[in-house]
Formats: C-alpha cells, sequence, structure tokens
C-alpha cells in the first residue's frame, strides 16, 4: 500500500486489467524467466497496480507483464 500511496503523490493512477494486453504487446520487454520472487511475480516482469475486481483483500490488486522465451 505504501508503494501505490507513493505513486499517488508523484501524478500515478491505477491501471485497468483491460490495458494488459495493450501494455504488453506495446513494449519491448527483457525476456523473464520462471523464477519467482516471493511476491510471487518473475524475475524480468513488469508489475502494475490496478483496482482490485473483489472485495476480497486477498485477491491480487493488480498485474504484471513478462516476455517469456522471446514470445508476446
Amino acid at each position: 500500500m505504501e508503494i501505490v500511496l507513493a505513486a499517488f503523490q508523484r501524478g500515478f493512477t491505477l491501471v485497468l486489467l483491460e490495458a494488459a494486453s495493450y501494455v504488453r504487446f506495446s513494449m519491448t520487454l527483457p525476456t523473464s524467466d520462471s523464477i519467482e520472487r516471493k511476491d510471487g511475480v518473475p524475475n524480468g516482469a513488469i508489475s502494475f497496480a490496478s483496482p482490485r475486481l473483489r472485495e476480497n483483500p486477498n485477491f491480487p490488486a493488480g498485474f504484471y507483464v513478462r516476455d517469456i522465451e522471446g514470445k508476446k
């Protein structure tokens, strides 16, 4: 939550989940591996904060995009 608050203070906003495919296909990303960090995001992925789709606090409030073996 601290990261999201800091982003808001700098003028950033949440990214709608529907934007994920546009972001992925418009960016050149480094190829990622399948090794996940403790937050569940693979190395080389770019994370985005998005509005929660459900009220459940255990449901993710964001998404990540990555390139697997050079494939979009």
